[in-house]
């Protein structure tokens, strides 16, 4: 089993995260955020006491930094699809914390929006 990352090295990899998702290319935009999107917005709810409690503020701002590029890039790419069941997932789980809930909230909205009309449930 993988020990888990200690709260600076979780601070380190969201600023990696941050970097390469301004890397990324337009073309590759909708797999990374797949996988990223999740990613980024589980972190919010680290297990380690030292980043609840001392780094959760860094470690906070990065995430939303992150999450507010996302939101740019995704203006200006509005066909880019959402990873619509992996957040309904984590947004259903009742140990979710309530800022989890919130950010997949708001991604479940935005995945609806933009998913194909004939994926859509009828109203």
């Amino acid at each position: 089993m993988a020990a888990q990352p200690s709260a600076a090295e979780e601070v380190a990899g969201l600023d990696k995260v941050l970097l390469r998702l301004g890397l990324t290319e337009e073309v590759d935009l909708e797999k990374v955020l797949a996988r990223l999107i999740p990613a980024v917005v589980g972190s919010l709810k680290s297990p380690h006491d030292a980043t609840r409690k001392k780094v959760t503020n860094i470690s906070r701002v990065i995430v939303l930094e992150i999450l507010a590029h996302v939101n740019k890039r995704l203006k200006g790419a509005p066909a880019c699809q959402l990873p619509l069941t992996p957040l309904l997932d984590m947004f259903s789980q009742p140990s979710a914390a309530p800022m989890v809930r919130s950010f997949c909230l708001v991604y479940v909205e935005m995945a609806v929006e933009r998913c194909p009309p004939a994926q859509r449930l009828p109203a």
